[in-house]
């Protein structure tokens, strides 16, 4: 072993003789208690910091557990209709996409800086969407479609509102076309005057029909009702579409686009299905005609609110919402189908699986048809029931509706992505 050399055993003994009379020293000793009772003093804070941390993340943990478990079980489950009707039972479970369900969010939760007011700025790109179609047209969005017919009264400057007993069309929640203007004329009675009169004559309406008039067409499916004797200019036009597009899209498919086109003065309809925005209605006009509406006083009660005005704007000014489903050719519905037919053959109850090719439709009757494909099970009339019923259940993860025809269950492909047949498929083999 390698011995220290002399000149490092006297540097560290001058080093530790430096440090004993260091500590000797009084300021010495006082530092070091100052530094001491410092370190004292904050012990108790440390551990009360130290512990409030903790104790945050517990909560945080218990609100994120809480929050988990409503989602999970109050949570409605998600539908997939596999009906071949996109509005199936007066409803349309069209999912919402990801830029319309953010603006809701963003509206929501505060998390957008606004150059000027929410409200304005949001009316003013539902505006830009209109503009598309005519340069003269604004709009305004209700809450519900229901509270679009309280406004129908103040379009024009009249007091009275007429509609032929053949538009007399169930539009929803089994009210016929008079009963629902009926139902919003009489909301505030005191402040809106406005009759709704049913003509039961021939078809064509007279001068004396219409004059100071309000004339309502409504539509029994997809089309853009035909206003009769058009050439009456004393009357002004209303069309209302529960179902319809923003801009013309099929050959007999309603559109705002068309409505205009035909002489309409305004159009009323739904901002959901294919609007593809949340729940609501929407009226447009001309901008005359929307500032009317927005002097009523019940505007301010039956507008939508900020978020779904932000959700509705974002939707009109997107890609149609059913593009996705418009994409798949027929060629590919028909493979789709052949092999959920061929998986599902080998399910005990399921005594044939084949592959059909009706049509798809918007609503029932509807006169624009989609070519689709549909994988047709047979088995006796009670084991379908049940199984479209357990289908059904809402106690599931999916909500699956499908269309039965006596002993058979049948499921459209058309209004469903590719993966959601992996869906509909694992469903109907964990019923086995």
């Amino acid at each position: 072993m390698a011995s220290v050399p002399p000149w490092t055993i006297n540097l560290l003994r001058r080093s530790i003789d430096e440090v004993v009379k260091k500590v000797g020293e009084p300021e010495t000793v006082e530092k070091v208690k100052a530094k001491a009772t410092e370190l004292l003093q904050e012990l108790p804070q440390s551990a009360a910091r130290t512990l409030d941390s903790a104790l945050k993340g517990v909560d945080d943990s218990k609100q994120a557990i809480e929050r988990w478990f409503r989602l999970t079980a109050e949570s409605p489950c998600r539908v997939l209709n596999t009906t071949g009707l996109l509005i199936h039972a007066g409803r349309c479970y069209l999912p919402l996409s990801d830029l319309v369900l953010d603006a809701g969010r963003d509206s929501l939760v505060g998390n957008v800086h606004w150059s000027i007011d929410e409200r304005s700025f949001q009316e003013n790109k539902i505006r830009a969407s209109l503009e598309s179609i005519n340069s003269q047209l604004d709009a305004i969005v209700t809450s519900h479609f229901s509270a679009s017919a309280a406004f129908i009264g103040q379009i024009a400057q009249v007091n009275r509102v007429v509609t032929h007993r053949a538009n007399a069309y169930s539009l929803e929640e089994g009210l016929s076309l008079p009963d629902w203007l009926h139902r919003g004329q009489s909301v505030h009675p005191e402040i809106d005057t406005s009759e709704v009169g049913v003509i039961n004559g021939p078809i064509e309406f007279t001068e004396d029909d219409v004059r100071d008039a309000i004339v309502v067409a409504a539509s029994a499916d997809e089309s853009v009702p035909q206003l009769p004797a058009p050439e009456l200019d004393c009357a002004a036009r209303v069309a209302v579409l529960p179902v319809a597009t923003l801009k013309h899209q099929w050959n007999g498919l309603a559109s705002f686009e068309r409505a205009f086109e035909l002489g309409f003065d305004a159009v009323v309809s739904r901002t959901d299905g294919l609007l593809g925005g949340p729940v609501g209605g929407i009226i447009a006009s001309t901008s005359d005609a929307i500032g009317r509406l927005k002097q009523h006083p019940i505007f301010s009660i039956a507008s939508a609110p900020a978020a779904q005005l932000a959700m509705t704007s974002v939707a009109l000014d997107g890609p149609f919402p059913l593009s996705d489903a418009f994409d798949a050719g027929e060629e590919n519905l028909r493979s789709r189908a052949e092999r959920l037919a061929t998986r599902l053959s080998t399910q005990s109850w399921v005594e044939t699986a084949s592959v059909s090719d009706r049509p798809a439709r918007f609503v029932e009757g509807g006169c624009v048809e989609l070519p689709s494909r549909q994988v047709e099970l047979r088995a006796g009339s009670d084991a379908i029931g049940s199984i479209a019923s357990r289908l059904a259940n809402a106690d599931r993860d999916y909500s699956i509706w499908t269309d039965v025809d006596g002993e058979t269950l049948r499921i459209d492909l058309r209004f469903l992505t590719p993966a959601q047949d992996t869906i509909v498929a694992e469903s109907i083999e964990g019923l086995a």
